[in-house]
């Protein structure tokens, strides 16, 4: 299961994060420069009840529970900067405090009042009850990226009034087999190969094993 635990930057700013127990010291480090944007120490360390937190450390490693406070240690960075030469573009988002984000299609644009610790995952639930498209067949971009289910906003530094773009993974793809006879597949982008094959055998009887996919005059590994 994903529960929340805070981050604490160097001036005091608590941040929210969604882990399991296995998140690794790596992820948290990286969702906490993600949260502090440019002006974060990329080289500093993470802390939990004064203990340095190792990149392969995870949460149930190091005995981390909801709502327990991880702090950036500020003695441990090199080439620190004085904070008070610090100025930050961005306001910390409590986690309990909703925000307006927009999600936009290829025919329309929407508004979604979430957390800064809601997860893609709960993103695309959000989508699937306003719009009806199943969470398998939503892809989230930001900033060019694909979004992983299993991070938070907070993660991708998603900010208030920040813009989504869903697309759709949903495809239909057309199989010619040796009678000449053209079956229709409906796909999202994920599937393999072998998912195709399977969905072959309902339609048609002929068992993967029996089959050869070719496109494009080469023959696609099943995986």
């Amino acid at each position: 299961p994903v529960f929340p635990i805070r981050l604490k930057y160097i001036t005091g700013s608590v941040y929210v994060a969604n882990v399991t127990i296995h998140t690794t010291g790596e992820v948290l480090l990286k969702n906490f420069q993600n949260c502090v944007g440019q002006y974060g120490y990329s080289s500093c360390k993470l802390s939990y009840h004064d203990k340095n937190i190792q990149l392969t450390d995870t949460i149930e490693r190091l005995g981390i529970k909801e709502g327990d406070l991880v702090e950036a240690i500020d003695s441990e960075c090199e080439n620190s900067i004085e904070h008070s030469k610090l100025e930050f573009s961005f306001t910390p988002t409590n986690a309990r405090s909703s925000m307006l984000i927009y999600l936009k299609t290829s025919t329309e644009k929407m508004e979604l009042n979430v957390y800064w610790s809601d997860t893609i995952f709960q993103i695309k639930n959000m989508i699937q009850d306003l719009k009806g498209i199943a969470t398998n067949k939503q892809s989230i971009i930001f900033n060019a990226d694909e979004l992983d289910d299993f991070y938070t906003l907070s993660y991708y530094n998603i900010q208030k009034e920040s813009t989504l773009l869903l697309e759709s993974k949903e495809i239909t793809i057309y199989v010619k087999i040796e009678t000449g006879e053209i079956i229709e597949l409906d796909l999202t982008t994920d599937n393999t190969i072998e998912d195709v094959k399977l969905m072959i055998q309902n339609k048609k009887n002929l068992l993967p094993i029996q089959q050869r996919i070719g496109f494009s005059g080469n023959e696609p590994n099943d995986y």
